[in-house]
């Protein structure tokens, strides 16, 4: 008897621990006290025809890398929109310059400009992805 309790215990801690693991953006939209079902309906895959966004920046110099990929969910799936670099403008972003994104399947793009020391950049990804449109920034860098 005493071991079917300890059993119990362990298993209804297990579950405790579990019905609370949803990801932090989850968490602040989520009631106070959520059942197992409400847990798997708040957790829901972020694109219905993307896998990844992952838009970058890198500095050296004054060289700017300007790179996004991104992953749809099949070899078949379009993308199209602008991939920007901007700069920080008062408490705001100002495009800098872009480039067009039309790719089939996997998109893979690095471009290069020269930037000004002192100023802060990001690059902003804008693309529709077959049902999916999406607006993706990197971290800020500094020349």
């Amino acid at each position: 008897m005493r071991k079917n309790g300890i059993a119990a215990l362990a298993l209804a801690a297990g579950l405790l621990v579990t019905v609370h693991a949803v990801p932090a953006s989850a968490a602040e939209n989520a009631p106070e006290v959520l059942s197992q079902t409400e847990v798997i309906q708040i957790i829901t895959p972020r694109w219905e025809s993307t896998n990844t966004v992952v838009p970058l920046i890198s500095i050296s110099g004054k060289k700017i890398s300007v790179s996004v990929s991104i992953e749809p969910k099949k070899s078949t799936i379009a993308t199209t929109g602008t991939l920007y670099l901007e700069k920080k403008s008062n408490n705001g972003w100002t495009p800098v310059t872009s480039w067009p994104i039309s790719e089939t399947g996997s998109v893979s793009i690095t471009k290069n400009y020269t930037g000004t020391t002192g100023v802060t950049y990001r690059t902003r990804v804008v693309v529709t992805t077959g049902v999916d449109k999406i607006d993706a920034t990197s971290t800020e860098r500094t020349v």
